[in-house]
């Protein structure tokens, strides 16, 4: 069988995967790629996590066993990695997680969590990191055959390591001859440059019929090895080292297989054995791959472009060739097939070309009609394998390049399909080189690149193919929601302004643009022009999906539009919404109605403020109905609504999740009715219940000094200076004259003249000019027997205030220093009885 119909069997059976993945259940894949993303970040607890969620729904899972058990071995868990190494043992002996997990067990407790970060090194790309960590963990040791694969992989990445790798792996294989991984890895590595492809299928032929799973892996690499061409030719076993054609590769590395030899009529047409005549560098991963063969159906449709109009079938047709025509009438039957291609009747084209090639099935004319009829079939398989029956020219060359890259191209978009974006990405770069600048490849290549997170790849993609398509709608749209999504606005809005005016023109129709527009200008601050692309976008909601809507609703609550906002979502309440779009809608009728609800507070309407937040749901309605009995708090207070505003205060004073500015209102509140209360109390000589009050609010507040001093305060003018004193000695040094004079009167009056004269000095140094404090301060003076000194203060304060001497009071009566508040309100509560 010749190489290319080999790959054309690879082929074909590829193009039939999306049938055969039909069968798992999507849950299935969706937690396994879940579980991988989560390791790949470093997170092992959600990874297992999601492992658990996967073996309760598929308990015989291997893969799932096997990845679980090697994050419980590395997070510590070794009962728990032991019992998934028994259930491998029992379920699948030849697993390959069997063997990491065994090797991981056998490491130390540092070891395995090395093994686990060199995973996710290697997951990242960052393979000399991920080779440092194995080489930490395995301490000099070679890897176990089950850690081969990922270890000497890595190796083979890093600068100078692949001869490392294969020089390791080539003494491996000799020592332990009967371990098939060694060879399979090397075999694999080998295979993946042209020079020493032969001799790594030499490698692998042995192990491809292995009944473990070193069989699969063996025959897939082979395989590959098959699709980008075998110097030489296909190695036979037991072919004796000495003939092998590859030393003169190695030898010459620039050196190509020898060419076919060319073909005349009427000799019959030889299928090609040697090298393909596509040359292509090999890539890690294979453009197709061996996959159970099923019947062929309607071949499915490459995914254009989103907001792009989905292009004519005609357009994933790779343009046919001038055919080679006979003469006489099978000459007129070749060009009636032509004809019926050319016009789109592919069974007809096909009926002509099948009864030609059955009749003489080695006229290369007849073989080169129906291959265009299968390229217009997109039947590529079948395509490539009657090109690599007619004779070598670099129109035949040309075509099968065309066909294994339409393949690929085919093959890109049912992963794109299924959602395995980075599977739909390779293959897309596959058929890019293939088929360099079709826009097909380039659109779907730049989606693959976004969906895989290649965001600034995708923006260079779609500039390519914009270059060939400066025109093309959907180019331009997916572009700017990209460099939105990459938070580019001032690109994005520089790239608006580049556009073609026909392009421009059309997308200001269409609601998606206005949208993009208007979050851009947002981010960048400008509201005129977000207002405007907003206001074109409101004129065109009627007609637009929910997910626009809802689109069109956020940015209008950024905008301040609450009016335009409720009523995007009044219509919206009457679409048909999924599980996410329904959560947004949601979520935007309870930020609406709270807009409404704080309007309406703002105002002082608090009734209406009360029915709007009864609509909101528990967590919303917290901070709305906090910020309503503040509101209404000050009202009281003002209203002087004693017994109200306490219960509400107590009320606020008890609600848990407020916001610091809330909190701060609440302390306020307290602190300025109680310094009011306890002012009137003072006034009408009940000096317990102005002390009753600030005792109450020093244990509602502990860590607010105010109320114990302003208990001292309390204490001196009920004559109790010791009882004032030991107050304060508990309290921070004063920070205001006020304080400092209540502490040296404190003091004076307990008989404590020494603590008097320290505060006075103080105060002194702090509020040098105050002449209440020089007064107080030779009053301390004088008790101390320093009467000059008392003298010189006292003539102080008659200098800065012509008038009346200060009284000669033995301490300076104190009253307690509130706030500057209205007039005093009376709060039942604090004080120990009714005030007459």
């Amino acid at each position: 069988m010749s190489l290319a119909r080999l790959g054309a069997l690879l082929l074909l059976a590829t193009l039939a995967l999306p049938a055969a993945r039909a069968v798992a259940p999507e849950d299935l894949r969706f937690l396994r790629d879940k579980a991988a993303a989560l390791e790949s970040r470093g997170r092992g607890d959600l990874a297992a996590e999601t492992w658990r969620q996967l073996l309760a729904v598929e308990p015989n899972d291997t893969e799932a066993i096997g990845r679980l058990g090697l994050l419980d071995a590395g997070a510590g868990r070794r009962k728990d990695a032991q019992e998934a190494l028994v259930r491998l043992r029992n379920l699948a002996p030849s697993s390959p997680w069997l063997g990491r997990l065994e090797q991981s067990l056998a490491l130390p407790a540092e070891g395995r969590g090395q093994i686990q970060d060199a995973g996710r090194a290697q997951a990242r790309g960052d393979h000399a990191a991920a080779v440092k960590l194995y080489d930490q963990a395995l301490a000099g040791a070679e890897p176990a055959p089950a850690l081969a694969e990922a270890y000497f992989k890595a190796l083979a990445k890093t600068p100078g390591g692949k001869a490392a790798a294969q020089r390791r792996l080539r003494a491996l294989v000799a020592a332990e001859p009967d371990q098939p991984r060694y060879a399979l890895v090397l075999g694999e590595l080998l295979s993946y440059d042209a020079p020493t492809r032969r001799e790594g299928v030499r490698l692998l032929l042995p192990l491809q019929d292995r009944a473990d799973d070193t069989g699969p892996a063996a025959r897939q690499a082979i395989a590959n090895a098959k699709r980008w061409g075998i110097p030489g030719g296909m190695p036979r076993l037991g072919t004796p080292p000495a003939v092998n054609p590859v030393a003169n590769l190695v030898a010459n590395p620039v050196a190509v297989a020898p060419a076919r030899a060319p073909v005349t009529r009427p000799a019959p047409v030889r299928r090609v054995t040697e090298a393909p005549r596509v040359a292509a560098a090999a890539p890690e991963v294979p453009l197709v791959r061996a996959l159970p063969p099923l019947p062929r159906t309607a071949p499915r449709r490459v995914q254009p472009v989103e907001s792009a109009p989905a292009a004519p079938r005609e357009a994933l047709v790779p343009p046919q060739r001038t055919p080679v025509h006979a003469a006489g009438a099978e000459g007129s039957e070749v060009q009636a097939g032509y004809a019926a291609l050319r016009t789109g009747k592919l069974d007809e084209a096909e009926r002509h070309f099948l009864s030609l090639s059955g009749r003489n099935p080695e006229v290369p004319a007849y073989i080169e009609g129906l291959a265009e009829v299968r390229m217009a079939q997109r039947r590529y398989p079948d395509a490539l394998d009657l090109f690599d029956r007619l004779p070598a020219s670099p129109k035949t060359e040309g075509r099968m390049r065309e066909a294994m890259g339409y393949g690929a191209l085919e093959i890109a978009g049912a992963e794109a399909e299924a959602g395995r974006s980075r599977e739909a990405l390779r293959y897309y770069r596959r058929a890019d080189e293939l088929l360099p600048n079709q826009i097909d490849v380039l659109s779907g290549l730049a989606r693959a690149q976004s969906a895989s997170g290649e965001r600034e790849g995708a923006l260079e993609t779609l500039g390519r193919a914009l270059q060939l398509q400066p025109e093309n709608l959907g180019l331009w749209q997916t572009q700017n929601d990209l460099l939105a999504q990459a938070g580019q606005y001032e690109t994005l809005l520089a790239s608006e302004r580049r556009m073609p005016a026909k392009v421009r023109s059309s997308l200001d129709r269409q609601i998606g643009h206005q949208l993009t527009l208007a979050q851009a200008a947002q981010q960048l601050g400008d509201r005129e022009r977000s207002r405007k692309a907003l206001d074109s976008a409101f004129l065109m909601h009627r007609g637009a999906t929910p997910g626009q809507q809802l689109q069109l609703a956020w940015l209008l609550r950024e905008q301040g539009e609450t009016g335009l906002m409720q009523s995007v979502l009044g219509r919206l309440g009457e679409a048909k919404l999924d599980a996410d779009q329904q959560r947004q809608f949601t979520q935007l009728r309870q930020l609406s109605t709270e807009s409404q609800a704080r309007a309406a507070l703002e105002q002082g309407d608090l009734s209406t403020a009360r029915k709007a937040a009864e609509r909101l749901d528990a967590g919303s309605a917290r901070g709305l109905n906090a910020d309503i009995a503040l509101k209404t708090a000050w009202q009281q207070y003002e209203g002087k609504q004693d017994a109200a505003l306490y219960r509400n205060l107590i009320g606020l004073y008890q609600t848990p999740g407020l916001s610091e500015d809330q909190a701060r209102q609440v302390r306020e509140l307290f602190r300025y009715g109680g310094d009011r209360e306890a002012g009137t109390l003072l006034q009408r000589k009940r000096t317990d219940d102005a002390a009753a009050i600030y005792e109450h609010l020093g244990g509602l507040f502990p860590d607010d000094a105010h109320y114990p001093r302003q208990l001292a305060n309390v204490r001196l003018a009920a004559g109790q200076p010791a009882e004032a004193l030991a107050l304060l000695r508990e309290l921070p040094a004063p920070a205001s004259a006020a304080e400092y004079r209540a502490a040296v009167g404190a003091a004076l009056g307990a008989g404590d003249r020494t603590q008097a004269a320290a505060w006075a000095d103080e105060a002194l140094q702090q509020f040098p000019e105050d002449r209440s404090l020089l007064g107080l301060a030779a009053q301390v003076d004088e008790a101390n027997g320093r009467y000059g000194d008392a003298l010189k203060r006292y003539q102080s304060v008659l200098r800065g205030a012509p008038g009346a001497a200060p009284a000669a009071s033995r301490y300076a009566p104190a009253a307690p220093a509130a706030a500057p508040v209205p007039a005093p309100v009376r709060l039942p509560a604090f004080a120990g009885g009714d005030a007459p």
